[in-house]
């Protein structure tokens, strides 16, 4: 079968469970270790963690609200942080272990999109409402957020990697769902599933999270997050990644003008803007050990020479 080389980085079981399901979890891909540096990392930067208050709240539905009150705590600037708590979450990025498995969901020029985000849930925090999916509200196709499957691969356009630092041991904790299967859906979401109540609330997977397991799934894939219950706090770090050609966020802007000294080439080249790779796109891939950056297509000089004389840029 086809995926046997394509989907190096995936085995059967997982390649099945993702394309059945829309996610599945890498049981422990980071070491206890890992964690720990992540978790004193956040403790050190807590100043940085903003409460989504009011309106910025993700819950508009009863059934996510938690206590009405207390928001979740996001943060976006861990890369920036100064050294050691930056080095986990620049790490994150290209991690050799995580690096085939992107390879395979995304493809070959992966790249970060969105800013990365780290957010904490406290007992009573809310959560978040049912979103994502396959389609739009319209019924119309979530074109932005596709995933497909062809000759014998996955494609995603946006793809979800969420690393646990806290574990969620029991699905009454809270924590993520998401409506398995709902990536290859083509209707929109009924009601009374979105508002997660009756019945319907059983049909959502509520799956049961390790610190250091690394949750994949597609945003093509109707998902959200429940109310947290748990006294411990819950902590996880979320990176989005896209295809090398496309682009949701606008985060490649700013980090396109920012010195990115201290960043490894393969973090570097996830952290680029989208283009194609056949014009000298570096690729990241790693044998589940060792990280490699390479430009795997290279556009020949004399096209490059012309590109300038034609165009009067150095790109076109």
């Amino acid at each position: 079968f086809m995926f046997k080389k394509a989907m190096a980085g995936l085995t059967p079981q997982q390649l099945w469970h993702f394309d059945t399901f829309g996610y599945f979890i890498v049981r422990g891909a980071l070491s206890s270790t890992e964690v720990a540096q992540f978790n004193a990392a956040i403790d050190a930067n807590l100043g940085d963690f903003c409460e989504r208050k009011d309106a910025l709240r993700n819950s508009k539905r009863p059934a996510f609200a938690g206590d009405g009150s207390t928001g979740r705590l996001d943060c976006g600037k861990m890369l920036n942080w100064a050294s050691p708590h930056a080095d986990p979450f620049r790490r994150l990025l290209a991690h050799p272990k995580l690096v085939p498995i992107l390879a395979s969901l995304v493809g070959d020029g992966f790249r970060l999109d969105h800013a990365p985000l780290c957010f904490m849930q406290k007992k009573g925090a809310e959560g978040f409402d049912l979103h994502g999916g396959a389609c739009k509200a319209d019924g119309s196709w979530y074109e932005e957020l596709a995933y497909d499957f062809r000759n014998g691969r996955p494609y995603c356009r946006l793809l979800a990697m969420s690393l646990a630092l806290t574990p969620t041991t029991d699905p009454k904790d809270g924590g993520f769902i998401v409506m398995p299967g709902s990536h290859k859906s083509n209707l929109p979401l009924p009601e009374d599933i979105a508002a997660c109540t009756g019945e319907a609330a059983a049909l959502l997977h509520r799956p049961v999270i390790e610190a250091g397991d690394v949750l994949f799934f597609t945003e093509a894939a109707t998902h959200g997050t429940a109310a947290w219950t748990r006294d411990e706090d819950r902590r996880v770090v979320l990176y989005r990644y896209a295809p090398g050609t496309m682009a949701y966020g606008r985060a490649y802007q700013d980090w396109s003008t920012k010195d990115l000294d201290g960043f490894t080439d393969a973090e570097k080249a996830v952290l680029l803007p989208p283009w194609h790779n056949r014009l000298d796109r570096p690729v990241v891939s790693s044998d589940g050990e060792t990280l490699s950056t390479s430009v795997k297509y290279k556009r020949a000089e004399d096209k490059k020479q012309f590109d300038k004389d034609t165009y009067g840029t150095e790109f076109f």
